[in-house]
């Protein structure tokens, strides 16, 4: 391992689009130390994976040249606008057909009208020496510098750089008299925090409730993405039963992944304009400022934008399925440096059973009934697929509907002043949320409560209300009156003393 050069495999000729990338690697302990593993920590390690992807530079003759010098940065483009038509046609179209249909089938249908940029071809991956965790802004800026090493050049001074939110927030003082950086925020990260953004501002609207529908148990974890491919699948399903049902009811989003997927970087870019708004209403702002940032730059910096234009996804495992540089390096990166530092026990491989597929296809067909139902209800806020919520108020519908052009405004004041500069910077108010969420934790620990006190009612009712009394009596606290506080102020005057005035003793 000490004997492999991992630069000799770069490709130094001409016409070469280079698409680094960096990201933070832990391994630990396989055993715990000998001794009592309750007291004992496994020990880890923290390194920065580095990867180069090497592209042949392709024509870009057939690609959309409109620039984005005089768009407006944040809100919902014309492309998103054609977009959500064609979507709705989709929708219109299965349902007219009258049999159920299924996520798949709209997928497809979707991608249908989605160009891809099927030109890109394989690239050469090469993992170079990994550096110092990139806990801190030196660690970072160093990995950095270190490409300029293994290269000993970078095309027209510039290193385009894939990396998270973390170290994109860590790139942003990074100066070079040898090269200029031009950051790339990571796609699927960026997918995840949209997942969590969207949880958070419809949490006070019903989602947990939606989620529950369609077999949710442990709502905390989907709260918290614990596993994110299955809290994008519960929300891809979510939507699909609000979009029916919405459409039956005429009748009688989800697209940043669907443009890393299909390498058609126009759709990552526009939907993330649309989709960017949310972050600040969710108090992500970190996110927020990052977005703003990575969106700018391509107004001041056009030969970036057509750089990702040209290879905005990475493919590998099998024809027409792309995916981000990010998920890439997670997937495959890193699972390739601890194979080769460990030893490696081969995943399960789930056997996706006919019976689990129709489960899930009744369980979104079930949904949409109730929610059909919900709509036709005469007061639907009260309907049981929406019990237990705190928004679905008239206060609640102006805040959510208020959101998006205020967080239009809230990142266009980034945009000027931590950006450009152009006008004095202002943070007070910055993290206060536009939409307010739901806590599972408190609201399930509320719900059990009061179960209880049901369950204590209905079993002895005199009983119930005896533990009641007592407990509120228990609770109560004393008022100190005006008389007792002058005893007490005069108390006070004596507490060293050993023995107290008769006169004081007798009041």
């Amino acid at each position: 391992m000490l004997a492999v050069e991992p630069w000799s495999r770069l490709d130094t000729s001409s016409n070469i689009l280079n698409i680094a990338a960096i990201d933070n690697i832990d391994t630990k302990d396989k055993t715990f130390q000998y001794g009592n593993i309750f007291d004992a920590v496994r020990a880890t390690a923290h390194a920065t994976v580095q990867m180069i992807f090497q592209f042949q530079r392709p024509e870009l003759d057939s690609l959309d040249n409109e620039s984005i010098e005089n768009q407006d940065l944040f809100g919902i483009s014309f492309v998103m606008e054609k977009l959500q038509t064609k979507v709705n046609k989709i929708f219109n179209q299965l349902i007219c057909e009258g049999s159920e249909f299924g996520i798949e089938n709209i997928d497809a249908a979707i991608r249908e009208n989605i160009n891809s940029a099927f030109f890109i071809g394989t690239p050469n991956v090469v993992i170079l020496e990994p550096r110092k965790a990139p806990s801190e802004n030196k660690h970072v800026h160093e990995a950095v510098d270190m490409f300029l090493d293994d290269f000993g050049y970078t095309e027209n001074g510039t290193l385009n750089l894939v990396c998270d939110e973390a170290i994109y927030h860590r790139m942003k003082n990074y100066k070079s008299e040898e090269q200029t950086v031009c950051c790339i925020l990571g796609q699927w990260h960026t997918n995840k925090a949209m997942c969590s953004a969207l949880i958070a501002a419809f949490s006070g609207y019903r989602l947990f409730g939606l989620a529950t529908q369609l077999g949710i148990k442990f709502l905390d974890k989907f709260a918290k993405i614990a596993d994110y491919r299955s809290t994008f699948r519960v929300l891809e399903y979510i939507w699909v039963a609000v979009g029916v049902a919405i459409h039956q009811y005429i009748q009688e989003k989800i697209f940043l992944l669907l443009g890393i997927r299909m390498a058609n970087f126009d759709l990552q870019m526009h939907s993330l304009m649309a989709f960017a708004l949310l972050f600040p209403a969710t108090q992500k702002y970190r996110y927020a400022e990052s977005v703003a940032q990575f969106l700018s730059d391509f107004q001041s910096n056009l030969q970036f934008l057509q750089d990702l234009r040209s290879v905005p996804s990475i493919n590998l495992t099998q024809k027409g399925h792309f995916l981000g540089y990010d998920k890439f390096i997670e997937t495959y990166g890193v699972k390739f440096l601890k194979e080769n530092m460990t030893e490696f026990a081969g995943g399960q491989v789930v056997n996706k059973k006919l019976r689990s597929v129709k489960s899930c296809l009744e369980a979104l067909w079930e949904l949409i009934n109730e929610l059909k139902l919900a709509f036709n209800s005469q007061q639907p806020e009260f309907y049981t697929l929406f019990g237990e919520t705190t928004q679905l108020t008239n206060k609640g519908y102006q805040q959510m509907f208020a959101s998006y052009k205020k967080g239009i405004n809230r990142l266009n004041n980034i945009v000027e002043q931590d950006i450009y500069k152009t006008t004095p910077q202002v943070k007070k108010g910055r993290c206060i949320p536009d939409i307010i969420p739901m806590n599972v934790t408190k609201t399930k620990k509320r719900v059990k409560e009061t179960n209880n006190a049901i369950i204590e009612i209905v079993n002895d009712p005199l009983q119930a209300t005896e533990l009641r009394s007592t407990s509120q009596k228990k609770c109560a606290t004393h008022t100190t009156t005006d008389a007792e506080e002058e005893i007490l102020k005069e108390l006070e005057e004596y507490q060293h003393s050993s023995v107290l005035p008769a006169d004081i003793v007798k009041n």
